[in-house]
């Protein structure tokens, strides 16, 4: 056997040692990408009963359940702040002084960032088909219309508003399928 055979049986020979690395690192791979998106999940996951499980945010949520109907007829006009501060006067009223229109929006907005999460895949796909369902269906029932009268407010650089943008976007995708993610 010459040389030239040696060199391309060793070459053939590390071609395959190559190949099989790279399937190797492939796999390695695959599997640290799983276990990132798992801890990216169960993160968001922990972010998400945070914020269901906060004592204020849950008495707002509460209380907006209960007093609907009175503060659904505040939300007529459009945004000024002698509106808002009338809301503001209507909700410790009705509250004892416990809650103010402040806590109404931090509970909106850890509505929205939870949505936030599951519209960008973020939290588990049936997140908001099994453990939330119900929570988000009630409270865009109680909160839509605060949400469009907030969106009537005019800012400074004459842009329309979004707020509460990615709860909406999940309460109107309800009735679609899931989409499934691939792990």
């Amino acid at each position: 056997m010459n040389w030239t055979e040696l060199a391309t049986i060793a070459s053939s020979i590390i071609t395959v040692a190559t190949f099989v690395a790279v399937v190797f690192a492939t796999l390695i791979y695959r599997g640290q990408l799983r276990a990132m998106n798992r801890a990216r999940d169960l993160e968001s996951l922990l972010a998400i009963l945070k914020y269901v499980d906060d004592l204020e945010l849950r008495q707002a949520r509460y209380f907006m359940n209960e007093h609907a109907e009175e503060l659904r007829k505040l939300y007529i006009a459009p945004f000024t702040l002698d509106k808002r501060r009338a809301i503001d006067a209507k909700i410790r009223e009705l509250s004892s002084g416990s809650l103010e229109l402040h806590n109404i929006d931090l509970c909106l907005s850890s509505l929205n960032n939870i949505c936030y999460f599951i519209r960008y895949d973020f939290a588990p796909a049936d997140l908001s088909d099994g453990l939330l369902e119900n929570t988000l269906i009630h409270a865009w029932d109680v909160f839509k219309e605060y949400v469009s009268y907030r969106r009537t407010r005019e800012s400074d650089k004459n842009l329309p508003s979004r707020y509460a943008e990615q709860f909406e976007w999940v309460i109107d995708h309800k009735s679609r399928p899931v989409k499934a993610r691939g792990r």
